[in-house]
């Protein structure tokens, strides 16, 4: 096929996008468009991104980060260094609002090295993308608060019934000073002391320092300062970086992280230490480092020994949900 046919041929292919599509050369002159293309250029008032204009000196001819970015990326695939490009920019005046994503990749048509450049919109994307966070942040507000309502209710009702309970194993210790019914009262007593300490903490846990004024570090560290008063166990927190101000999604995903592991060092781990370390990188990156002294992971994962509980699980679905990872040493 001559590059006539092929050039006729290319041109009824993407007349039938609904993206803007420019066939160019390695040096940026612009071969053929779709009628997408053409609209957003005339919507635009773009002058040079027709038929004969030269897109990589358009975009050299404009001063700004992105136009700047898809020149270097244009030249990356038209000298070969790479198959293809990608470059994402946020609404501008220019683009009436509108998101979009610029995609180069080469293509070999009858026989020459052609470039495509096409532009998406994705601008619902982003709306979406926004709702959902606003969605999460709504979820995690009404779990706080069902924590809290929880925690409170353990605090002031089944806190109070078990000192209740105490006092009248005391009582019966008095009425019945039989040695053997003394021995079995005071197990149960011990019993008692340990749910108490249980519930405190949970208790804690479920209404700990509030999140609210986007201080994480402050919060982790109150936290773990008022856990470690209520149950015996040493814990310490270091935070290493610079505090800017990250996501209050993923602050609040990383408090509840925390949270859930001191609640799983406490139950399962039989730990006498316990550290938290919050990294800060350079590049946002943010890093949440839980270590204790315990047991170790192995029982709670390995089905042979001991039936796997929702701990963990509950924590990587919690990371998972704001897009993070979370890793779990054996």
């Amino acid at each position: 096929m001559g590059i006539a046919a092929a050039m006729d041929q290319f041109q009824r292919t993407i007349d039938g996008l609904a993206e803007p599509l420019a066939l160019m050369e390695p040096d940026g002159t612009i071969i053929a468009t779709n009628e997408a293309w053409r609209r957003n250029v005339e919507d635009m008032e773009l002058e040079g991104l027709d038929v004969g204009g030269n897109y990589r000196s358009f975009c050299a001819g404009r001063d700004n980060p992105d136009s700047l970015a898809i020149f270097a990326g244009f030249d990356e695939v038209a000298s070969g260094q790479s198959e293809r490009f990608r470059h994402a920019y946020a609404a501008t005046e220019l683009t009436r609002g509108r998101d979009y994503e610029m995609h180069i990749s080469s293509l070999e048509l009858a026989g020459r090295r052609l470039l495509i450049v096409a532009a998406r919109d994705v601008t619902a994307e982003r709306i979406l993308r926004q709702q959902c966070r606003r969605l999460e942040a709504d979820i995690l507000q009404v779990q706080a608060l069902e924590r809290q309502r929880i925690g409170r209710d353990l605090h002031d009702s089944t806190a109070q019934e078990l000192v209740a309970l105490r006092l009248s194993l005391i009582r019966l210790k008095q009425l019945r000073p039989d040695p053997s019914i003394t021995a079995l009262l005071s197990e149960i007593e011990a019993t008692l002391d340990q749910m108490n300490l249980e519930i405190r903490a949970i208790s804690y846990l479920l209404h700990p320092p509030s999140l609210e004024g986007g201080n994480l570090v402050q919060a982790i560290e109150q936290m773990a300062t008022g856990f470690a008063r209520r149950i015996n166990l040493d814990i310490s927190f270091r935070f290493e970086g610079e505090a800017p101000p990250w996501d209050r999604v993923v602050q609040a995903a990383l408090y509840r992280l925390a949270q859930e592991a001191l609640a799983n060092v406490q139950r399962h781990a039989h730990a006498g230490q316990a550290r938290i370390h919050l990294v800060a990188r350079p590049n946002g990156y943010l890093h949440l480092i839980i270590e204790d002294n315990g047991i170790g992971s192995s029982l709670g994962r390995n089905p042979t020994l001991r039936p796997p509980g929702v701990g963990i699980a509950s924590m990587e679905e919690r990371i998972v949900e704001v897009g993070r990872r979370m890793a779990v040493p054996p």
